[in-house]
């Protein structure tokens, strides 16, 4: 089984095709403590694999690989989302089917909250507690304000020409 996680801005899932539709796809540096943000995830599952139910984690950590706690409403949480995936229904007798791996995907729009300037964090999916696939991004340091140090440019202002050059055109 394989899985590939990209950071966009936004990304939804077309359920009759399958495909994933994504805006500001493979960022990896924000500029924002809050990004928008989406964790779109592709896996590529071996049909004798994708049987049963396989439990997955998609969680965020930072620099320090701990967990990155959110809060809301006066509740602390760890930034992570759980769920399982797998086939529902076999496909019917075509052999053709299955020549190629299941193609899956979902995507998940996170909710803002702040982080912390000068830092990198990355997402991990975990399927049946062993970690698969990761991305990680940074959060541009705030810099100081530039300081002015009182001196002022002085702009050189042409002054208009004594004598106007025109070019002399012959013609033949």
């Amino acid at each position: 089984m394989q899985a590939f996680i990209v950071l966009c801005d936004s990304a939804q899932r077309d359920q009759a095709t399958g495909k994933m539709h994504m805006l500001g796809a493979d960022w990896s540096l924000a500029d924002s403590s809050t990004p928008p943000m989406t964790v779109a995830v592709f896996l590529r599952i071996p049909w004798e694999q994708a049987t049963s139910p396989r439990p997955f984690t998609l969680r965020l950590v930072d620099d320090e690989d701990k967990p990155v706690i959110a809060a809301r409403d006066g509740e602390s949480f760890p930034v992570e989302h759980r769920g399982e995936f797998g086939i529902t229904q076999e496909p019917g007798p075509d052999d053709f089917i299955r020549m190629t791996d299941i193609h899956s995907s979902f995507a998940i729009s996170v909710t803002p909250f702040q982080l912390k300037a000068g830092r990198r964090y990355e997402w991990k999916l975990d399927v049946d507690g062993r970690e698969l696939a990761c991305a990680d991004f940074a959060i541009r340091p705030i810099l100081p304000p530039r300081r002015r140090t009182g001196l002022t440019s002085t702009r050189a202002t042409p002054s208009p020409a004594r004598h106007a050059v025109r070019p002399r055109l012959h013609f033949l």
